[in-house]
């Protein structure tokens, strides 16, 4: 780590900054949409200026997560950029422009699958997903969260980099989350419509997804893939505090795409007819569910993802697991004093074990397709869940609120590689011994939010402990994970 970035690091302490929050704070869903956010949609947006520094250190492997385009490798990293926002009436501006480091240091992957045609490539086919970012110290500057907004009483239209958060997880969401950056694109729709006894909402998206250095795919064009969406959102007035939603969007290779191909995502392709393998674009759709009570001391909420395409109707019944996904969890404020809030969630990315089991042995994985150059990916980060391309989590968290200050405990349980089948070459038949070298993440760690006089900070301090590390049975790995921002 050179002169500089030690100055980064001591000037945290000094500057007048503002830190997004530490990686297992709850998102916040302060928004004018019920399940989906972004910065220039807050209901209290306000105009300004401020300078955020986030920081993180891994001592033995790369771990963090809804950072945006920050990788947190192993060892220093920090993100380091500018919110600037103006508003005029109904018009919005939100400037976001972001400068990552990350100190990359050494440490092992498995054998990259030849997909990317790089050394550090994702170990199986079908996702731009590299397993670390080249071998050096690297620097990444982006527009972030960038965008120009119209916000009218009951419509808005955008053009900008905005990654926006949809679904009710507070802490993964499947189809957009974030813990990848924003890409270029535009959107429109409208909200806060009453009709039919009901609230609804609408927005459209499109954009192209652009692939990381370490893909072959990404050398000739600026952009690899497009990626169309819509979200359709309703708050009945007869079932106060409760909320429904559905999405469906449409991803297309650039030497693939069309003018229709912009109006990708209305085309329900899982209700087709037609053979197995038809399907041109990769293409998935949610379903998501909350309810909130009065006091908003309870909520419940669920999250369904699947493929859209599907065979045929009858095979929708006979296989509706297939290519299925799901994230459920619950917020509850615990009676007593009311000071003390519980969260569980449950996210389950696993692909279809009957491709496996059917000998389409490339398998592994919801954010994965063949079709599409990156599967659900930009410049090499998961769009959707943090949680990787196949993998199963589980949080509990506490939380403790205080007058001027907020403590959490969590202990969370990650899952990777959920669909691998373990199979004996030489017999060529399923061994549940080698179920024993299933790699999982166990992490167990405390994040603070206070201030004092006119300084608020948030910290993080986590111990992650990596079972089977590279499916090695009993090679297990900890690691320290450490991360600390800071507002004046």
């Amino acid at each position: 780590m050179t002169k500089r970035f030690y100055a980064i690091l001591i000037s945290s302490f000094a500057l007048n900054l503002f830190s997004q929050t530490v990686s297992h704070t709850p998102t916040s869903d302060a928004s004018v949409f019920s399940f989906y956010y972004g910065p220039s949609l807050e209901k209290e947006f306000t105009a300004g200026v401020s300078l955020h520094v986030f920081q993180s250190l891994n001592t033995t492997f790369p771990y963090g997560h809804n950072d945006y385009g920050l990788w947190q490798g192993r060892l220093y990293n920090a993100d380091i950029h500018v919110d600037a926002g103006y508003k005029k009436g109904s018009l919005r501006l939100f400037l976001n422009p972001a400068i990552y480091f990350s100190q990359n240091g050494d440490f092992s992957i498995l054998p990259p699958s030849s997909w990317s045609g790089s050394l550090y490539g994702y170990f199986e086919s079908g996702i731009d997903a590299p397993q670390r970012f080249g071998s050096d110290a690297f620097f990444d500057i982006s527009p972030r969260n960038s965008v120009i907004r119209y916000l009218g009483d009951h419509w808005t239209v955008s053009v900008g980099s905005e990654k926006n958060r949809l679904g009710p997880g507070r802490y993964s969401q499947l189809l957009s989350g974030t813990s990848s950056d924003g890409f270029y694109r535009a959107d429109g729709g409208f909200y806060n419509l009453n009709l039919l006894s009901a609230e609804w909402e609408f927005l459209y998206w499109f954009g192209g997804l652009r692939a990381s250095e370490y893909m072959n795919y990404g050398a000739d064009s600026f952009f690899s893939d497009t990626l169309c969406g819509f979200y359709l959102g309703i708050e009945p007035d007869w079932f106060p505090g409760f909320s429904i939603g559905i999405s469906k969007t449409s991803q297309t290779a650039v030497e693939s795409f069309s003018a229709l191909s912009v109006l990708g995502a209305i085309n329900f392709s899982f209700l087709d007819f037609s053979d197995f393998g038809k399907d041109v674009n990769d293409g998935k759709m949610n379903l998501m569910l909350r309810w909130k009570s009065e006091s908003d001391n309870v909520q419940i909420y669920s999250e369904i993802m699947k493929e859209d395409y599907h065979p045929s109707i009858r095979e929708l019944f006979l296989l509706p697991e297939h290519t299925t996904a799901f994230n459920v969890g619950f917020s509850y404020v615990l009676p007593w004093k009311n000071k003390w809030r519980m969260d569980f969630e449950y996210t389950e990315l696993g692909w279809s074990i009957d491709y496996e089991y059917n000998g389409l042995t490339w398998g592994g994985g919801f954010y994965r397709h063949s079709k599409t150059k990156l599967g659900h990916t930009n410049e090499g980060q998961m769009l959707g869940s943090w949680t990787g391309s196949n993998s199963n989590m589980q949080i509990i968290r506490f939380e403790r609120d205080g007058d001027e200050w907020q403590l959490g405990v969590f202990f969370e349980r990650l899952r990777l590689d959920n669909t691998f089948v373990f199979t004996d070459p030489e017999k060529d038949i399923h061994d549940n011994k080698l179920r024993l070298t299933v790699p999982c993440i166990l992490t167990l760690g405390c994040d603070y939010t206070g201030s004092y006089r006119n300084i608020e900070f948030a910290a993080e301090v986590s111990l992650n402990y990596y079972l089977n590390y590279l499916r090695i049975r009993d090679n297990d790995k900890p690691n320290l994970h450490l991360e600390f921002c800071m507002k004046y």
